[in-house]
């Protein structure tokens, strides 16, 4: 049970529930519950390296800017060039687990669509928005892990192609 293994936390985190409402649903609960000027969303199949999150708010404060997304210097060497934020939105969507944000991003654009219930279609929309709006995105070398059994990878392509569809029609 999840509540049992999380109340060995104690104070020092707060369980949300709520029905499903997808991805876009359950990242747009955290952001209105949270207090903090910064946001982080760490999707349930990822794990981050232990200074992921202070390495991309060192990068973000020190040179004023609003978003910061991991990319692993291997994915950069396999492109061939360095990336820029629109390049990530295609590699590695900023606000998946490899995204950090100034809550006034959030503030300005409007929260996750909640008609987009495939991950990777609500992340690549609400990057969009952000680079329109004229954020300023750092990308930093610290990998996120990806666990094999990504939902992605482990649904079968016509059930994919399914969802996907249903996110556009």
């Amino acid at each position: 049970d999840t509540r049992e293994r999380l109340s060995r936390y104690g104070d020092r985190i707060r369980v949300i529930s709520q029905e499903n409402r997808g991805l876009s649903g359950a990242r747009n609960r955290g952001i209105a519950e949270a207090t903090g000027r910064y946001l982080a969303f760490l999707d349930a199949d990822d794990r981050w390296h232990p200074s992921k999150t202070t390495d991309q708010l060192q990068h973000m404060r020190s040179e004023g800017f609003d978003v910061s997304v991991c990319v692993n210097p291997d994915v950069e060497r396999w492109c061939g060039e360095p990336l820029t934020f629109a390049d990530c939105c295609f590699i590695s969507p900023g606000f998946g687990s490899s995204g950090v944000c100034d809550r006034r991003v959030f503030d300005d654009v409007g929260l996750f669509d909640e008609k987009f219930r495939w991950y990777r279609t609500a992340d690549i929309e609400c990057s969009f928005r952000v680079r329109d709006a004229g954020f300023k995105a750092v990308l930093v070398d610290v990998p996120v892990r990806k666990h094999e059994h990504r939902v992605y990878h482990s649904t079968p392509p016509d059930e994919r192609d399914r969802l996907s569809k249903r996110n556009y029609y």
